[in-house]
């Protein structure tokens, strides 16, 4: 049987936290929460496991999840680990921002449990079951 992968969700919304939990648990991950901008870029540099999956939202306490995003590229200049925006804005601005920082997919919550739990496991399922990533030394 395979290991679990290991998922980095930057959340800070507890109760959101869990419907991402429930939404995953028949998938193979290990899901690490983050709250903070903080928390998730010193768990990115900490990198033992790396993430295979950095689910991100836009809202956090500390700092923007743009904010992460940008920071992490400028340290994953290849782009080695696939983020995820998961957030409630629609706004233009942000989904263009994102792509222009590299976020390689931005997916708005949507407002049921059924429609959220549905889109956070395609999505993890995706990332972590068929996309491929490049080995790093």
């Amino acid at each position: 049987m395979n290991e679990p992968l290991p998922i980095l969700l930057v959340e800070d919304d507890d109760a959101l936290a869990e419907l991402v939990q429930l939404a995953l648990r028949e998938i193979s991950v290990t899901i690490e929460h983050a709250q903070t901008g903080a928390a998730a870029l010193a768990a990115l540099e900490r990198g033992a496991p790396a993430p295979r999956l950095v689910l991100l939202d836009l809202d956090l306490p500390d700092m923007r999840g743009l904010q992460v995003l940008e920071r992490q590229r400028e340290r994953d200049v290849q782009r080695v680990i696939p983020i995820v925006v998961l957030s409630s804005s629609e706004e233009p601005e942000d989904i263009a921002r994102a792509a222009e920082l590299g976020a390689n997919s931005y997916v708005v919550k949507p407002p049921t449990f059924e429609r959220f739990r549905e889109h956070v496991a395609l999505v993890v399922s995706y990332w972590t079951l068929l996309h491929r990533m490049p080995e790093t030394p």
